[in-house]
């Protein structure tokens, strides 16, 4: 495991996790996005790379903990026991690669299944630079996104297109959740995989109430943060 870190102090801090087949360019992309560098030689992410980036929207400072995940069988016990506690996932796929774009399904299935609720996913299509050698068409990927009611992105790591939407929209994604959009019955009561450490922002944030997890306590009370 690897660690790319920023420190800073933040309002809410959530947990991203990137799925999808080796060779993908998972890791690419958050090289890219990251440390604004696109790698000339790649091998292949050994269980898991740890990433942290903050982002403002409106006027709310989030912290992203990003989690790069090995595409190959053999890391899959390992991996599984990072999807636990994350707010959302991201599946890449090659665009230039057919066979990762029908495993998406795939990885979709092995994240609900042990993430146990029904987060919300972003799909991404990276390799947009190598359009001579496209197999999976644009229309193929919001097809697809729509059968799951997630959000579609083509990007390219290798010329940054799109790259910083991937952030944009997760950040946007999670700042919907805590306003009370469609997902907000999904973290009713437990806001899992979102931490909020600056109780002020509650004040800009509408409907958003966690159950105190001890009912030895009695009545139920607010509290502000939970557990990545």
């Amino acid at each position: 495991m690897s660690f790319c870190v920023e420190t800073t102090v933040s309002d809410i801090v959530f947990k991203v996790i990137f799925l999808g087949d080796t060779c993908t360019g998972k890791t690419a992309i958050l090289n890219k996005y990251i440390n604004h560098h696109f790698p000339i030689s790649f091998s292949s992410t050994i269980g898991v790379d740890f990433f942290i980036k903050t982002l403002d929207y409106n006027d709310i400072n989030y912290k992203l903990h990003i989690w790069d995940t090995a595409g190959q069988e053999k890391f899959a016990s390992i991996v599984r026991t990072y999807y636990k506690g994350a707010a959302i996932a991201v599946m890449v796929y090659d665009v230039t690669d057919r066979k990762t774009f029908q495993n998406i399904e795939n990885w979709i299935d092995l994240f609900y299944s042990n993430s146990n609720t029904d987060k919300p996913i972003l799909i991404v299509g990276n390799k947009t630079d190598l359009e001579y050698k496209r197999q999976v068409s644009y229309k193929e990927g919001v097809e697809l996104s729509e059968r799951y009611e997630a959000n579609f992105i083509e990007v390219s790591a290798k010329d940054g297109t799109n790259i910083d939407k991937i952030f944009d929209n997760s950040v946007e994604t999670i700042n919907n959740i805590l306003s009370g959009n469609k997902y907000k019955k999904i973290y009713n009561n437990d806001l899992d995989g979102i931490s909020i450490f600056n109780k002020k922002i509650l004040r800009n944030i509408t409907s958003l109430r966690i159950k105190d997890s001890l009912p030895h306590k009695g009545d139920v009370k607010n509290k502000c943060c939970s557990i990545l």
